[in-house]
């Protein structure tokens, strides 16, 4: 049978994501870092954990979201580098690390 151009049966791969998890295990599934990470506890924006208490860290001059395009570039900055050191530095200075969700099409971790 031909459908669309392509003859049936074909492989397909698919998924499926229902995501209800806390933000421990949404930043872990994301690739962000963890909710205690010693700079960014926050993968939806920049406030530092230094500044977490801080009013003018929420000031609408100061506050800023992060973007999915520079999540997921960083992201794959850290799933192509070469060593764990260079991982690690990749996770302590933008908040991200590689996870496989970023393999899946249309996927935005914010």
């Amino acid at each position: 049978m031909r459908m669309y151009g392509f003859c049936l049966p074909r492989q397909v791969h698919g998924c499926v994501l229902c995501e209800n998890s806390n933000v421990p295990a949404t930043q872990k599934l994301t690739g962000a870092a963890g909710h205690s990470h010693k700079k960014h506890p926050c993968n939806y924006c920049f406030v530092l954990l230094v500044d977490i208490n801080a009013d003018t860290a929420y000031d609408i001059e100061n506050f800023h979201l992060r973007s999915d395009e520079e999540q997921l570039h960083h992201a794959n900055c850290s799933n192509t580098a070469r060593t764990e050191v260079a991982c690690k530095t990749i996770l302590d200075e933008h908040g991200v690390q590689y996870s496989v969700m970023n393999e899946v099409p249309g996927w935005m971790p914010m």
